[in-house]
Protein backbone atom coordinates (compact mmCIF):
# COMPACT_ATOMS: atom_id res chain seq x y z
CA UNK A 1 0.00 0.00 0.00
CA UNK A 2 1.10 3.65 -0.97
CA UNK A 3 0.56 6.43 1.45
CA UNK A 4 0.93 8.77 -1.16
CA UNK A 5 1.68 11.87 1.84
CA UNK A 6 4.78 11.03 2.81
CA UNK A 7 5.95 8.89 -0.41
CA UNK A 8 6.24 5.76 1.22
CA UNK A 9 5.24 1.77 1.21
CA UNK A 10 2.95 1.01 4.21
CA UNK A 11 4.19 -3.34 5.40
CA UNK A 12 3.33 -5.22 7.86
CA UNK A 13 5.76 -7.50 10.03
CA UNK A 14 4.50 -10.72 11.11
CA UNK A 15 6.20 -13.76 12.94
CA UNK A 16 6.11 -16.84 10.20
CA UNK A 17 6.49 -20.12 12.16
CA UNK A 18 7.76 -21.91 9.06
CA UNK A 19 10.21 -19.25 8.48
CA UNK A 20 11.42 -19.53 12.10
CA UNK A 21 11.62 -23.63 11.71
CA UNK A 22 14.09 -22.79 8.97
CA UNK A 23 15.88 -19.80 10.16
CA UNK A 24 14.74 -18.51 14.09
CA UNK A 25 16.65 -15.24 12.65
CA UNK A 26 14.74 -14.55 9.92
CA UNK A 27 10.99 -15.73 11.55
CA UNK A 28 9.98 -11.78 11.49
CA UNK A 29 9.28 -11.10 7.77
CA UNK A 30 8.09 -8.17 6.58
CA UNK A 31 5.61 -8.35 3.97
CA UNK A 32 2.92 -7.13 1.94
CA UNK A 33 -0.86 -6.85 3.41
CA UNK A 34 -2.58 -10.64 2.98
CA UNK A 35 -5.05 -12.70 4.57
CA UNK A 36 -7.40 -15.72 3.86
CA UNK A 37 -10.19 -15.16 1.58
CA UNK A 38 -13.57 -15.46 3.77
CA UNK A 39 -16.43 -17.63 2.59
CA UNK A 40 -18.92 -15.49 0.16
CA UNK A 41 -16.16 -13.05 0.05
CA UNK A 42 -14.26 -11.54 -3.06
CA UNK A 43 -10.54 -11.34 -3.41
CA UNK A 44 -11.17 -7.73 -3.51
CA UNK A 45 -13.41 -7.67 -0.72
CA UNK A 46 -10.98 -9.82 1.71
CA UNK A 47 -7.69 -6.82 0.85
CA UNK A 48 -9.90 -4.01 1.89
CA UNK A 49 -10.77 -5.92 5.20
CA UNK A 50 -7.31 -7.13 5.57
CA UNK A 51 -5.49 -3.75 5.36
CA UNK A 52 -8.01 -2.26 7.61
CA UNK A 53 -7.68 -5.15 10.30
CA UNK A 54 -3.66 -4.96 9.75
CA UNK A 55 -2.97 -1.61 8.87
CA UNK A 56 -5.61 0.38 10.57
CA UNK A 57 -6.17 2.11 7.21
CA UNK A 58 -9.53 2.21 5.44
CA UNK A 59 -9.03 2.97 1.51
CA UNK A 60 -10.46 4.34 -0.89
CA UNK A 61 -10.07 1.92 -3.62
CA UNK A 62 -7.68 -0.94 -5.02
CA UNK A 63 -6.40 -1.93 -8.21
CA UNK A 64 -6.11 -5.04 -9.84
CA UNK A 65 -2.63 -6.19 -10.98
CA UNK A 66 -2.57 -10.26 -11.12
CA UNK A 67 -2.84 -13.27 -9.75
CA UNK A 68 -0.92 -16.33 -9.14
CA UNK A 69 -0.59 -19.56 -7.71
CA UNK A 70 2.19 -19.72 -5.09
CA UNK A 71 3.52 -23.13 -6.32
CA UNK A 72 1.12 -24.90 -8.67
CA UNK A 73 3.22 -28.41 -8.19
CA UNK A 74 2.48 -28.46 -4.54
CA UNK A 75 -0.32 -26.04 -3.88
CA UNK A 76 -3.87 -24.79 -5.21
CA UNK A 77 -2.80 -21.66 -2.93
CA UNK A 78 -3.58 -18.62 -5.08
CA UNK A 79 -2.53 -14.81 -4.69
CA UNK A 80 -4.63 -12.02 -5.77
CA UNK A 81 -2.63 -8.71 -5.81
CA UNK A 82 -3.66 -5.65 -5.54
CA UNK A 83 -2.11 -2.12 -5.44
CA UNK A 84 -4.09 0.59 -3.08
CA UNK A 85 -2.97 4.17 -2.61
CA UNK A 86 -3.50 6.41 1.22
CA UNK A 87 -2.70 8.45 3.40
CA UNK A 88 -2.42 9.38 7.17
CA UNK A 89 -5.79 11.13 7.16
CA UNK A 90 -7.52 7.19 6.15
CA UNK A 91 -5.91 5.74 9.34
CA UNK A 92 -8.67 4.93 11.39
CA UNK A 93 -6.80 2.80 14.25
CA UNK A 94 -3.66 1.33 14.89
CA UNK A 95 -3.93 -1.78 13.29
CA UNK A 96 -1.81 -4.76 14.27
CA UNK A 97 -4.17 -7.41 13.57
CA UNK A 98 -6.91 -8.65 15.28
CA UNK A 99 -6.47 -9.94 18.99
CA UNK A 100 -9.73 -12.86 19.01
CA UNK A 101 -7.48 -14.16 15.92
CA UNK A 102 -3.90 -14.29 18.10
CA UNK A 103 -2.41 -11.49 15.59
CA UNK A 104 0.79 -10.10 16.62
CA UNK A 105 1.22 -7.56 13.68
CA UNK A 106 3.70 -4.48 13.14
CA UNK A 107 2.75 -2.09 10.64
CA UNK A 108 5.51 -0.20 8.85
CA UNK A 109 6.37 2.20 6.89
CA UNK A 110 8.86 2.62 4.50
CA UNK A 111 10.15 5.28 2.00
CA UNK A 112 9.50 4.13 -1.41
CA UNK A 113 13.19 4.87 -1.92
CA UNK A 114 14.63 3.15 0.73
CA UNK A 115 12.13 0.04 -0.64
CA UNK A 116 13.43 -0.19 -3.77
CA UNK A 117 16.93 -0.13 -2.10
CA UNK A 118 15.64 -2.87 0.29
CA UNK A 119 14.58 -4.83 -2.85
CA UNK A 120 17.75 -4.56 -5.25
CA UNK A 121 19.70 -5.93 -1.96
CA UNK A 122 17.43 -8.73 -1.80
CA UNK A 123 15.81 -8.25 1.79
CA UNK A 124 12.33 -9.21 1.16
CA UNK A 125 11.55 -12.91 1.71
CA UNK A 126 8.33 -12.92 0.31
CA UNK A 127 6.95 -13.79 -3.04
CA UNK A 128 3.85 -11.82 -3.15
CA UNK A 129 5.91 -8.58 -1.86
CA UNK A 130 8.63 -8.56 -4.55
CA UNK A 131 6.31 -9.16 -7.41
CA UNK A 132 4.41 -6.79 -5.73
CA UNK A 133 7.49 -4.12 -5.27
CA UNK A 134 8.53 -4.79 -8.77
CA UNK A 135 5.57 -4.05 -9.96
CA UNK A 136 5.43 -0.80 -8.37
CA UNK A 137 8.78 -0.32 -9.61
CA UNK A 138 7.92 -0.21 -13.11
CA UNK A 139 4.60 1.76 -12.28
CA UNK A 140 5.61 4.02 -10.06
CA UNK A 141 6.39 7.41 -11.90
CA UNK A 142 2.56 7.02 -13.08
CA UNK A 143 1.31 5.77 -9.69
CA UNK A 144 2.79 9.36 -7.71
CA UNK A 145 1.52 11.83 -10.81
CA UNK A 146 -2.28 11.08 -9.91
Amino acid sequence: MYNRKNNSLIFTKQFRYPAYSSDPEQAWILELIAGMIEDNQTPKQCAIREIDEETGYQVPDLTFITQFFVSPGGTSERIYLFYAFTSDTDATSAGGGLANEGEDIQVVQIPVQKSMKMLKDGQFQDAKTIIGLQWFEKNCKEIQSI
